[in-house]
């Protein structure tokens, strides 16, 4: 049975012999079928290998300024004016800029090392209703990461980060509750 299979094998490559058959890699497959399907045109999705490999929210890209548009008006219209900058690649260096800073404050908060700056960009992004500023700084509040502890603070940020939809802030708003003396719960209760 063995020596049948070999020759059959043998058989079938002599009838179609293998001269047309390459190794493609996966991306070779995949761009032939697009290619195929689209009669022979690629699409931007495949052919765009530049673009940055990180998405971002938009919230997060307000305060970043859109590239501007390059001015053709020649100062002197024997002359023309060249801009040697891509304003698109200035964009993306900035996006990914701010990014890396904002990783960055996440990591030492994780790590809890968390210094003034990185405090100081937590109270602004959670002045910005940013939902993961929110719960960073009430958990730094409520653990005493190099701020004193304040769990009246740790409390009325996790109610925030709960408005803003960030899961299980009310438990944790429960649990700093539960370890609050008696006389903060009373400040808690006279503040509201």
């Amino acid at each position: 049975m063995k020596n049948f299979k070999t020759w059959a094998f043998i058989g079938f490559l002599t009838i179609f012999p293998l001269e047309n058959v390459q190794a493609m890699s996966l991306d070779e497959i995949y761009r032939d079928v697009v290619r195929s399907d689209n009669r022979g045109y690629l699409p931007m999705f495949v052919k765009n290998r530049e673009a940055p490999d990180f998405v971002v929210d938009k919230d997060f890209l307000k305060d970043v300024p859109e590239p501007q548009a390059e001015d053709k008006s020649p100062i002197n219209p024997d002359l023309e004016i060249v801009k040697f900058e891509n304003q698109r690649k200035i964009h993306e260096d900035q996006v990914r800029k701010k990014w890396e800073a904002w990783n960055r404050v996440i990591q030492n908060v994780k790590a809890g090392k968390v210094s003034a700056s990185e405090l100081r960009e937590l109270e602004v992004k959670a002045g910005e209703n940013n939902p993961q500023a929110v719960e960073m700084l009430a958990w730094i509040y409520a653990k005493g990461v190099g701020v004193k502890p304040d769990f009246i603070k740790a409390f009325r940020l996790y109610m925030q980060a709960e408005n803003l939809g960030v899961p299980n802030a009310k438990l944790n708003a429960a649990k700093v509750y539960k370890v609050m003396p008696r006389q903060m719960r009373e400040k808690l209760v006279a503040y509201q």
